[in-house]
């Protein structure tokens, strides 16, 4: 039930809450006031509601706010524009609905669909497409995060086609998600996505999943009548609350009404068991098994492999553990850090997936069971671990860091900050091999820090340090520890890492 729907539902609250992503986030950093809805109108408290109910984890919020780490306007929203065809082929019939039937979004005409829907005419005055000689180059992208790009029809870091119109609608315009449809000249009745606007200049992105793309732009020639229409885009941000699947699926509870029928109207069909041939997990399996799950996951949201881990116990007769285990990893993604900056705000999760394999064949060739799995609870689609180790458990190491007792401190220039951190290991998993700072957003964390006070067994301690800052602004210091199980900082394969921040505001 994960595709389309875990990118529909971000669509929605991204659309929602354009203008206010920096304010969430900002508020949800360390020392923030928390206050996620100061500010948010009721239509804005909804859409933030229903993403967070659905799974989309709190607080990942900061990584829609940096929009220099996405390279083009569709990156934000994940694989969500590789199924836009994929839903417009399988169910046109909804894009109808959508906008004209009694229980969608667009039928209402006082909505936020039919407010930010755009359907405008204008005309291409010069163009500069693809042309035969033109080097169209597409990455060989095998990562879990940008995998899905090798269907793009070209790569616009390359090669970036345009055309230039007559005119170009102005204001607060929605633009994300709207296609060029050709209305007239050779390529009338086809469509191209807009990447942005600058200017009178429409510039193309790449097309996911479009077939014969490229074929469509060489028709393209100055005065075709084109139309800017973002209509279907907007109408498949609220397709999840089409498909409601069975109870199993809480975080769909918000769409059922008391008796558990569906709020909305239903589609005939859910999609995503078609899209993955009408299978659905059931917990059968033989041998045994490790689920490794990022909890600040945005695309795999973290709920699901709790429902996996249900089935797993239904399956097994009430009792999984001689089989499965579920270990969360905190402050990690759904990919790894490879952008600057990135590194500050989470972990690679590859330390602990490849110590979950080593434990894996220990566990099945002799016999040797891995730590115990994580311990959490499910509240409203988000998936909350207890704040110490020992009630922890799992893999990684917790980090706990106050700035002058607290998570935020406000100090002055030159006053001495002072740092500290209590820093453990989850029972039998291993001892801490390394502590590292960023005080003022060093990405390289370059101050290697000490262990003030270690256990015998190195599995807990603390950490402390005093850090003077000379410029005024806001920081947000971090430290980043590592664990290996045999305490061995030279393995580099298995260092479980976590990190913890601080806020620090100096005037």
């Amino acid at each position: 039930m994960a595709l389309p729907n875990v990118f529909t539902v971000r669509a929605h609250a991204l659309r929602i809450l354009r203008n206010k992503i920096p304010m969430i986030a900002y508020a949800l950093e360390p020392g923030g006031n928390g206050d996620i809805y100061s500010g948010l109108s009721k239509e804005e408290r909804e859409a933030f509601d229903e993403a967070t109910k659905m799974g989309l984890p709190m607080r990942a919020w900061f990584w829609f706010a940096r929009r220099e780490w996405f390279a083009g306007e569709y990156d934000i929203f994940g694989a969500l524009p590789l199924f836009i065809p994929v839903l417009e082929q399988m169910d046109p019939q909804y894009f109808k609905d959508f906008w004209t039937a009694p229980g969608y979004l667009g039928s209402d005409l006082n909505s936020s669909a039919v407010r930010d829907r755009l359907q405008y005419k204008t005309v291409i005055i010069e163009t500069n497409l693809i042309i035969d000689d033109t080097k169209v180059k597409i990455d060989s992208t095998t990562g879990v995060d940008d995998a899905w790009q090798r269907f793009r029809n070209f790569d616009i870091k390359v090669v970036q086609p345009w055309v230039r119109l007559k005119s170009v609608p102005a204001g607060d315009v929605y633009l994300t998600g709207t296609n060029i449809v050709f209305l007239t000249g050779d390529a009338a009745g086809q469509k191209v996505p807009l990447e942005r606007i600058e200017g009178n200049k429409a510039l193309i992105s790449e097309g996911f999943g479009i077939e014969g793309m490229l074929e469509i732009l060489k028709k393209v020639k100055p005065g075709d009548e084109v139309m800017l229409d973002n209509s279907n885009f907007i109408a498949l941000q609220t397709y999840h609350r089409h498909q409601v699947p069975s109870s199993d699926f809480h975080a769909w509870d918000q769409f059922r009404d008391k008796d558990g029928k569906p709020l909305y109207p239903q589609r005939p069909f859910l999609l995503a068991s078609h899209i993955l041939g009408n299978s659905l997990q059931r917990g059968y399996f033989n041998g045994k098994m490790i689920v490794v799950a990022s909890l600040l996951d945005v695309d795999a949201l973290p709920w699901q492999a709790d429902w996996y881990r249900c089935r797993v116990r239904e399956a097994s007769g009430g009792n999984e553990s001689e089989k499965f285990r579920l270990w969360y990893i905190d402050n990690a993604m759904h990919g790894e850090p490879t952008i600057p900056g990135q590194e500050l705000h989470f972990v690679s999760y590859s330390g602990a997936l490849c110590q979950a394999l080593l434990d894996l064949s220990e566990w099945v060739e002799r016999g040797i069971a891995p730590p115990d799995s994580t311990e959490y609870s499910v509240i409203d689609g988000q998936v909350i671990v207890p704040p110490k180790a020992k009630e922890r458990k799992g893999i990684q190491p917790v980090v706990d860091l106050k700035v002058n007792g607290r998570e935020c401190a406000k100090v002055k220039i030159g006053e001495p900050v002072y740092f500290k951190a209590e820093v453990e290991v989850p029972p039998n998993a291993g001892k801490l091999t390394a502590v590292e700072w960023s005080f003022e957003g060093e990405t390289d964390y370059p101050i290697k820090g000490t262990f003030t006070d270690i256990s015998k067994d190195g599995s807990f301690a603390i950490v402390e340090k005093e850090y003077i800052f000379y410029r005024p602004g806001t920081y947000f210091p971090v430290l980043r520890v590592r664990s290996n199980r045999q305490g061995d900082s030279k393995n580099i394969f298995t260092q479980v890492k976590n990190l913890c921040r601080v806020r620090v505001v100096v005037e």
